[in-house]
């Protein structure tokens, strides 16, 4: 057998938490490879191992220190009855637990099923949720197809975990209230030696850095020096963006360009609105890097004959984008960038 590695990551093996928490470690630098069959494996670059396994038995094995952090529900904890340090809501695989009646009848709140019988696959979350709300009920445990049971008069309601709540209609129950909020977390056992936290806050670093960037984009653009203040004034983001000179080459001398670059870091929604905006002061070209693309550059094509206006980004090694003509607004220049796919993968060099 071979030696225990210093930190143990449990991740779901299977479920609508498993693709999306490989993809945030991956997205964070911690690099893997599944082993076929085997539930386990080692991170390339780190002193980690990483187990797959089913994601209610995370929070256990957690507690009990079998793995040292792990990625699970939120309610998972919560049913587990177990103590855990959460690192970090990992913002991936909402739902809540909801509860729920047929169609026809006349309940409308929770107060209303107070010694009713509900049907559940959460004993231990429903009962914390109505002891808080100091109702009490008859908790039927079912382990799946929990719907089933008012129509099978084993049940008055039901409690269960939705997403959008189209299973519930589909089987003629109705919404009345919901009981709690779950997401996916990053979780750690409590009692981590020193040497063994320094990695996990590593790690919950890099994965914190992750979810900040997401909702982001991160934009180029060009502008006159008089009109800074105007362009800057449009621009939301972080702190302040980055601003550089840019410089005109004249044979082996460089001159001062009348135009300046910014670089600010925006979020993903607004960007769409505004960017009409952002042109009218005088910004051009203004590129926007897809989510998860590498540092996207100005260049300009080889092979396509595109006019000097005409430009690239460069992600991943090949031309993926191009902006599009200058703004029609008399006397006011400005680009706007038109993303799609190269079809004969251009190769491109820098402008």
């Amino acid at each position: 057998m071979s030696a225990r590695r210093l930190v143990r990551l449990a991740l779901p093996s299977k479920g609508r938490l498993a693709e999306p928490s490989t993809r945030l470690l991956h997205d964070a630098g911690i690099v893997f490879e599944p082993n076929g069959r085997t539930l386990h494996t080692h991170c390339q670059d780190l002193d980690l191992e990483l187990l797959f396994a089913r994601s209610d038995d995370i929070p256990v094995w957690t507690a009990d220190g079998g793995v040292d952090i792990g990625i699970t529900g939120s309610n998972q904890v919560i049913e587990a009855g177990v103590e855990v340090d959460t690192l970090a809501e990992l913002g991936f695989g909402r739902c809540r637990l909801a509860l729920a009646v047929p169609q026809d009848s006349a309940v409308t709140t929770a107060a209303e099923l107070a010694g009713s019988r509900i049907a559940t696959a959460y004993a231990r979350t429903v009962e914390g949720a109505l002891g808080r709300r100091g109702l009490t009920a008859t908790l039927v445990p079912i382990s799946g197809s929990v719907e089933l049971a008012p129509r099978l008069h084993a049940a008055d309601a039901i409690a269960d975990l939705v997403s959008t709540g189209e299973t519930l209609r589909q089987n003629g129950l109705r919404e009345i209230e919901t009981l709690l909020e779950s997401q996916a977390v990053l979780i750690a056992r409590r009692d981590l030696r020193d040497d063994q936290r320094e990695l996990v806050e590593e790690i919950r670093l890099v994965v914190g850095s992750v979810l900040a960037a997401r909702p982001k984009r991160y934009l180029m653009l060009n502008a006159r020096d008089e009109q800074l203040d105007d362009v800057l004034a449009l621009l939301p983001g972080l702190d302040a963006p980055t601003v550089l000179p840019l410089a005109r080459s004249l044979g082996r001398r460089l001159r001062p360009h009348p135009q300046m670059r910014l670089r600010p870091t925006s979020p993903t929604r607004p960007c769409g609105g505004s960017t009409s905006r952002r042109r009218q002061p005088g910004g051009r070209p203004l590129l926007a890097p897809a989510p998860g693309s590498r540092q996207a550059a100005p260049a300009r094509c080889r092979r396509l004959g595109r006019s000097k206006d005409s430009r690239c980004a460069v992600t991943s090694g090949r031309c993926c984008a191009r902006a599009a003509s200058q703004s029609s607004t008399p006397g006011v220049p400005g680009a706007s960038l038109e993303t799609r796919p190269c079809r004969d993968r251009v190769r491109c060099r820098g402008s």
